[in-house]
C-alpha cells in the first residue's frame, strides 16, 4: 500500500493505493509546517485521517507533498508528525512544486508551472528540479496567479476602468463597497485567498474582450518573467497545473504561441499524475 498526500493551505487530499483494489480517498484540513506546530499536524492525522482509514494505517510508503515543505526544518516537522501516526511506514516529504513537476512531466524533462491562488515554476530534468525562478508571493509576485489577476480586477473596478456590463455583474456577485473590500484585504487573515476569489469571476467571463486582454497580459507577464529565463526553454514542453491554468487554457495557449513556446499538459490538480508517477515507480 502507498499513501499519497497533496496538501494546500485549506485542505489535504489523501489517496491510498492498494494493489488490485480501487484507490481510496480522504480529505482533511490543510497541513503547512510554516503555520502549524507538530502537535497540530499530529492532531489532524489522528482525528481526521486515521479514523477514516478504518485500520488501513500501515502503508509501506507515504509520499507527502505540501506547501511550506521546502525547508529542511519544515520537512522534518512533517516527517516527525507522520511518523507518530504511521510508525512503520517509509516517509518522503517534498514541496508542492515537486508534486507539480512529477505529475506533469513524469520522468521526462520539462518546465512545470503552477497557476492557482499563487504562481510558481521550475525546470525539471526528469528526476530533479534543477532551476527555479523564486516565487515572491502575493505582495510582490505571483504573476498569472489568482491573487494577482484578482488584484488587477479590483484595480480596474475602483479606478473606473471596468466596462459597465462587467461592473453590473461584479456588483451582483460581490460586496464591492470600498470599505468592505479594503477591510478584507488589509484587515483579515489570508488576503491572497480573498483576492483570488475574484479570479473566479474573471474565469467565468474569460470570453469578454476586456477580461480576455487582462488575462492574456497577466499570463504573458508570467511567461516572460519566469518561463523564458530557463535554459533550453524553447525546446521543452511548458506544462501547467492549477485552476487558473486549467480553466483559462485557451488564453495561455495564445500566449505560448505568441512566444513560440511548446505547450504541454494542463491539469486541474496533481493527484492523478502523482498516482501514475508512483505506480510506474
Amino acid at each position: 500500500m502507498i499513501l499519497i498526500a497533496d496538501s494546500g493551505a485549506t485542505k489535504t487530499n489523501w489517496v491510498l493505493q492498494t494493489p488490485n483494489k480501487p484507490h481510496e480517498t480522504w480529505t482533511t484540513r490543510g497541513i503547512n509546517p510554516f503555520y502549524q506546530a507538530k502537535s497540530s499536524i499530529v492532531s489532524i492525522l489522528k482525528e481526521e485521517l486515521l479514523p477514516s482509514m478504518n485500520g488501513n494505517n500501515n502503508p509501506s510508503a507515504i509520499h507527502f507533498y505540501g506547501a511550506g515543505c521546502s525547508q529542511e526544518d519544515k520537512i522534518i516537522t512533517v516527517i516527525d508528525s507522520l511518523r507518530q501516526a504511521f510508525p512503520n511506514s517509509h516517509i518522503e516529504v517534498d514541496h508542492d512544486l515537486m508534486a507539480a513537476a512529477r505529475a506533469l512531466c513524469g520522468k521526462e524533462a520539462g518546465i512545470a508551472c503552477i497557476l492557482g491562488t499563487g504562481s510558481n515554476s521550475c525546470l525539471y530534468d526528469g528526476v530533479n528540479i534543477v532551476d527555479n525562478i523564486p516565487s515572491l508571493g502575493f505582495i510582490i509576485g505571483d504573476e498569472g496567479g489568482g491573487g494577482y489577476i484578482g488584484r488587477k480586477l479590483l484595480q480596474n473596478y475602483f479606478y473606473r476602468e471596468l466596462p459597465d456590463d462587467l461592473v453590473v455583474k461584479l456588483e451582483a456577485k460581490f460586496d464591492m463597497q470600498r470599505s468592505a473590500v479594503l477591510n478584507r484585504v488589509y484587515g483579515a487573515e489570508a488576503p491572497s485567498r480573498y483576492v483570488a476569489e475574484f479570479a473566479g469571476f474573471l474565469t467565468e467571463n474569460n470570453k469578454h474582450p476586456f477580461v480576455h486582454t487582462l488575462l492574456y497580459k497577466s499570463f504573458m507577464e508570467f511567461l516572460t518573467r519566469q518561463v523564458i529565463k530557463y535554459d533550453n526553454f524553447g525546446n521543452l514542453p511548458i506544462h501547467f497545473i492549477g485552476s487558473i491554468a486549467f480553466y483559462n487554457k485557451h488564453i495561455i495557449l495564445e500566449a505560448l504561441d505568441s512566444l513560440v513556446l511548446k505547450p504541454g499538459k494542463f491539469m486541474r490538480d496533481p493527484m492523478d499524475g502523482l498516482i501514475a508517477y508512483h505506480t510506474k515507480k
